[in-house]
């Protein structure tokens, strides 16, 4: 099928999300989940065998150039390493070419773990749809970055274990998909800091060491000759030039920096969002809201959420301000995108329920809402021109 028609199917397919997710904003759980899941499959499906994507393309043609007799030929370590994907994405691709599946078939089970972690938050609470229709918003197009999806997925999972053998397991296989989720967890490790007089003092340690990757020459980017800090410094350290088009210019930008503005947005309002998503502090008996545990831990959970939202976007200015790196930025703003993704959910789950479209959050729904808009003015503009 050529690109334009599936195009067209995928702005309707989430134009209808919305709306079957605000006409039945306020069924029953199981109406809710049970909806939730068919278009959790539908959506599963046309991801998988879509042929539209900006990374498609290229991710087609190296999964049927791979060739694993030749990948595993004097396997070792450094060659895994060195290699021009992560390992566990090449271990992945080779299980998928012994058994013989096509490129949509491995699509199929690759996308299957971001849809089992993000749809089992969605199953599990209590307004389903409200989730559903976060995940839509948020994820609509960042399932064109193939690995980082996964990774993202792992991230989310390992970000909210607390079993510590098992956080370090997930953030393994995150690492494993894509090595910029090895951000995700020193990120974690600095906020958990975020209560003792060290925190500030290593978070400008932690920035003052991007410094030095500025004079770092580890030479352009090559798929023949690939090794982990030249990997780094092409993810986040490479100037952005800007040769398009002046319009596919303009929607370059805006996809890349625009989700920064949100973010910076979304911490100011952190905290009100966290008021309208707590237990009614009526529930909490004679004691009151202070001594209830649940208000406590959640309470705990959000500003958690909000210090590594905020550090994320940090590094992003800075890698913006200081090393030009556009899509770099970008790159740490989405390790955040689950944060955005819970905060959205919960701000929906709180007030959607209201008869009317002017509740609170709205705003949070128009903006990121905005995000999906510019990128799909960044498609048409790309049919356009090629």
């Amino acid at each position: 099928m050529n690109k334009e028609p599936q195009f067209i199917i995928f702005i309707c397919l989430f134009a209808l999300i919305f709306v079957i997710s605000y006409l039945y904003r306020n069924s029953s759980y199981i109406v809710q989940a049970r909806i939730s899941l068919g278009i959790l499959i539908v959506l599963l499906l046309i991801y998988s065998f879509r042929t539209l994507g900006l990374d498609w393309v290229n991710y087609t043609l190296d999964y049927h150039t791979f060739s694993v007799s030749d990948f595993f030929s004097g396997f070792s370590l450094k060659k895994l390493f060195a290699a021009h994907f992560e390992p566990f994405y090449l271990l992945s691709m080779s299980l998928s070419k012994i058994l013989g599946l096509s490129f949509a078939q491995f699509c199929l089970l690759l996308y299957m773990i971001p849809f089992t972690i993000f749809g089992a938050n969605i199953l599990r609470a209590e307004k389903p749809l409200a989730h559903l229709f976060s995940f839509s918003v948020l994820m609509m197009y960042h399932f064109d970055l193939t690995r980082a999806i996964v990774a993202i997925a792992f991230i989310y999972a390992a970000y909210h274990t607390k079993n510590k053998i098992g956080k370090a397991v997930l953030y393994l296989f995150a690492i494993g998909f894509h090595y910029s989720s090895v951000l995700a967890l020193l990120i974690e490790i600095v906020v958990a800091f975020r209560k003792r007089k060290i925190y500030k003092p290593l978070i400008a340690a932690g920035l003052l060491a991007l410094i030095p990757w500025r004079f770092l020459n580890l030479g352009e980017h090559k798929k023949s000759s690939f090794d982990l800090l030249e990997k780094v410094q092409y993810y986040l350290f490479r100037s952005s030039s800007l040769d398009e088009p002046v319009l596919l210019n303009i929607s370059f930008l805006l996809i890349n920096l625009f989700p920064i503005l949100c973010c910076i947005w979304l911490i100011f309002k952190f905290d009100s969002f966290v008021s309208v998503s707590l237990p009614d502090p009526g529930d909490a008996g004679q004691g009151g809201a202070e001594n209830d545990p649940r208000v406590s831990e959640r309470l705990e959970a959000r500003q958690k959420d909000k210090h590594f939202l905020a550090l994320c976007t940090l590094i992003s200015i800075v890698l913006l301000a200081v090393y030009n790196t556009i899509q770099g930025s970008f790159r740490i703003v989405f390790l955040a995108s689950f944060i955005v993704y819970s905060a959205l959910s919960n701000i929906l789950s709180a007030n959607w329920g209201a008869k009317t479209l002017r509740f609170k959050g709205v705003s949070a729904v128009i903006l990121f809402a905005l995000c999906d808009l510019w990128m799909t003015s960044y498609y048409l503009l790309a049919f356009y021109y090629y």
